[in-house]
């Protein structure tokens, strides 16, 4: 079963060391209002630290855009909580799925419209009924849409690699990681398919927001080159930047400043521009005809 966790970090108070804790937040009050402000839910959680292993009782306050934790008797210490997300049970792993899609640029394309659709409807200058959330609404359909050039990019490699003994080889050839690969032969007895198993595994684990390593990559297994153009290429650096500003610090940078960036314009100009990139590739995947 799953439970709506935050990541909380804090200096513990007992024995000094930086901890983090996942810690149980109730969901939002989602049927309160069509105002972000008044969607907050609250409850009593608990806090282990990492370190010393001392559980705290503490206060939690969680929104759409928003959570806060605060220790019962130990008020004054702050504690940093992303923003909540679902997590599966350890006993129930039925959420994964491993099947990779048949068309990944098909999925992409489908979010890409319907994000637009959002961003035209309840964005800033929309003309829908969640005026006060708009400028959250922009923040979430960018977020949003950098994670589905993401998934796209990583499902992508996956099914060419898969799809593809040529594909396969030159990554085992040329990627550094799978190069130092050992695999013994007790290994490969028991498991035939540990070549290709290791390097869907690999694949899988990549980060595909770093896209100067999902460039070296493309161009590796399938010799293409992801930009369309330079302009393209800086924006969406910048894009994944700002994406993990959201994710990770709730719209703020490193330093702690709100982000201004997301104007429906910028959000309109990123979404074109993951568009152009995703046709760009599947452009560029198409077998030459002899």
């Amino acid at each position: 079963m799953q439970r709506l966790e935050t990541t909380a970090k804090f200096n513990c108070p007992l024995c000094h060391k930086d901890a983090t804790a996942k810690v149980e937040v109730p969901e939002p009050n989602w049927g309160a209002s069509d105002k972000m402000s008044e969607l907050t839910s609250e409850s009593e959680t608990e806090v282990t630290c990492n370190q010393c292993e001392v559980t705290f009782s503490a206060y939690v306050q969680n929104s759409a855009s928003d959570c806060t934790v605060t220790l019962d008797d130990y008020p004054d210490v702050r504690v940093i909580a992303d923003n909540a997300f679902f997590s599966p049970s350890e006993d129930d792993d039925d959420w994964l799925n491993t099947d990779l899609p048949e068309n990944p640029a098909g999925i992409f394309m489908d979010s890409h419209h319907h994000s637009g659709d959002i961003l035209a409807e309840y964005g800033v200058g929309g003309t829908g009924v969640l005026s006060h959330s708009a400028f959250i609404i922009n923040r979430m359909v960018f977020a949003q849409q950098v994670s589905a050039l993401e998934a796209y990019l990583g499902d992508t490699l996956v099914r060419q690699a898969m799809s593809s003994q040529e594909v396969m080889d030159r990554l085992l050839d040329k990627e550094e990681e799978l190069k130092d690969v050992k695999i013994g032969l007790a290994d490969i007895v028991k498991s035939p398919n540990i070549v290709r198993e290791t390097v869907r595994a690999h694949l899988q684990g990549i980060l595909y927001h770093n896209l100067a390593k999902v460039a070296v990559l493309y161009k590796i297994a399938l010799k293409i080159n992801i930009w369309p153009n330079d302009d393209i290429k800086t924006g969406l650096f910048r894009a994944v930047q700002y994406r993990h500003d959201c994710v990770h610090r709730n719209g703020r940078d490193k330093n702690g400043n709100e982000l201004t960036v997301f104007t429906t314009g910028y959000v309109t100009s990123m979404l074109e521009a993951m568009r152009m990139l995703v046709q760009h590739i599947e452009v560029a995947l198409i077998p030459e005809v002899p």
